[in-house]
């Protein structure tokens, strides 16, 4: 029953391609194991937020004519399950993944070759557009204009006013520097101090656009990514005691620049950062 259901799914879902979106990863010839370049794009597409945690996925292995049916649909569901995995590794969830089966060989008429078809030793990830992004994330709105912006957290900050720490990131990641650790004992301080102070921590990116070519992505004009190195900070915040309901996380991208204009690495740098507005005393 089970099988019948998918295959009644698949079959309704291929209907309506046009409202989904593919992507392929490729696989060497008799491995379930994609080259290091294939989950480089699987990165890139999670960077560029193009998956995007709470998306439904369905994920479908295929292997090529070679090889009896039988090694060939365990190879392909060997392959999804690999993709599955990997997905989870950064962070994508169970829930996230509607199907992940193996459809065996990809076959074809005519001629073939005894090396068989490389294009068909692929996993697909489809987004299933049919649903909803359940994101963890808030929705996203402009920030209201704060009070006043300063340098320095100390008690005497009013509510509505951000404070601009030094907590920066590495280009294209919500990864903290480490010349930042002295910042983030600041702010841990400060929230220990204050039993009732609740915040807001606001995510920022700078504005260099992505180009191929670049050994490392830089920032990009997406949310997600603000939003992460807001997480990042909290995730610091609540590992060290310090209580998650006192902490909400805005996404504010590239729409309220510290540095302007954007002109060398330090002000590069000082636009990948947090600021930290105060909701409550």
């Amino acid at each position: 029953m089970r099988i019948f259901l998918i295959t009644v799914f698949l079959c309704t879902f291929c209907a309506i391609s046009h409202a989904q979106d593919t992507f392929q990863v490729y696989f060497p010839l008799n491995s379930d194991r994609a080259e290091k370049d294939q989950y480089d794009h699987i990165d890139r597409l999670i960077f560029l937020d193009t998956l995007i945690h709470g998306q439904k996925f369905i994920i479908l292995g295929y292997a090529d004519y070679l090889g009896a049916d039988r090694y060939n649909k365990k190879l392909s569901y060997s392959r999804a399950q690999n993709v599955r995995n990997y997905l989870a590794q950064q962070g994508f969830t169970a829930g996230d993944i509607k199907i992940c089966i193996g459809k065996g060989k990809i076959s074809h008429t005519g001629i073939q070759s005894k090396d068989g078809r490389a294009d068909d030793r692929k996993v697909l990830i489809i987004i299933d557009h049919s649903e909803p992004v359940a994101t963890s994330s808030p929705p996203i709105t402009f920030s209201t204009p704060a009070n006043k912006v300063v340098t320095k957290l100390t008690r005497d900050v009013g509510v509505n006013d951000v404070v601009a720490l030094n907590i920066l990131f590495e280009p294209g990641t919500d990864s903290i520097r480490v010349d930042s650790h002295e910042e983030l004992k600041q702010l841990l301080d400060f929230m220990g101090s204050g039993k009732t102070t609740k915040i807001c921590i606001e995510g920022h990116i700078c504005c260099i656009p992505w180009k191929p070519g670049f050994t490392t992505l830089p920032d990009t004009g997406v949310y997600s990514l603000s939003y992460k190195r807001a997480l990042a900070v909290g995730n610091f915040l609540v590992r060290n005691k310090i209580d998650p309901h006192r902490i909400t996380y805005k996404g504010v991208g590239q729409l309220d620049p510290f540095a302007i204009p954007e002109v060398t690495p330090a002000d590069q740098a000082m636009n990948r950062r947090v600021g930290i507005r105060i909701v409550n005393k």
